[in-house]
């Protein structure tokens, strides 16, 4: 489960990455100001993709591998992790620093397991800012409600959305494997942006290949 969840949201931060700078390119092209249409259907396309992907992780049905019920499996079984063995297996000096962490982040009443009080609120979190999606994914896009009773969220709704699943993600991640995780702002190894510096109506250049002419 959690391994189909990274995996979700690694591309939900890639996508958020990628669609802000198309935004900000667009913002400065003076191109784009004149005839904005093409960049307009990439924002619609992005913002339904993006609350699909948040509507995932909110997904309540038992079969889901969401956040939601990555949240719920650990509330109901928080004996499952312990303060014991997030402090195990780690250099001598690190401890104190282990223990503190499993503190701060998971046991504040010292019960030594995970407060399942601490889940069942950073749960309810994630259901408030999910919501909204939920009902705007059912009535607007997985359905054509005959009578929509869901508002469209606003793309500053979709952003708090997402940086709540990103902390909670790499909260649960640190809780888990031990492993400390960089908010999920990926670096891409690739100049893709360099699209965007040459005409797209520019033919490429075929001469050499099979079927091309010289």
């Amino acid at each position: 489960m959690f391994e189909r969840i990274t995996n979700e949201v690694m591309v939900l931060g890639r996508y958020r990455v990628t669609w802000r700078t198309v935004n900000d390119l667009a913002e400065d092209s003076a191109a784009i100001q004149d005839q904005p249409y093409f960049v307009q259907w990439v924002s619609e396309l992005y913002g339904m993709t993006m609350a699909l992907g948040v509507r995932k992780m909110a997904d309540r049905s038992s079969d889901a591998a969401s956040l939601f019920n990555l949240l719920r499996r650990i509330a109901e079984e928080p004996e499952q992790l312990t303060r014991e063995w997030y402090v195990s297996d780690v250099y001598e000096d690190w401890v104190e620093r282990f223990d503190k962490t499993f503190t701060e982040r998971a046991d504040p009443q010292r019960l030594d397991h995970i407060d399942p009080d601490v889940v069942l609120a950073d749960q309810q979190r994630l259901v408030e800012a999910a919501d909204p999606f939920r009902l705007y994914v059912n009535h607007h896009v997985a359905h054509a409600q005959a009578v929509p009773k869901s508002a469209i969220p606003k793309f500053r709704d979709l952003n708090v959305a997402l940086d709540i699943i990103d902390e909670l993600f790499v909260k649960y991640e640190l809780l888990l494997t031990r492993a400390q995780r960089a908010p999920l702002e990926p670096v891409f190894q690739f100049p893709w942006q360099r699209i965007f510096d040459r005409a797209w109506s520019e033919k490429r250049d075929t001469s050499g290949t099979e079927g091309g002419t010289a």
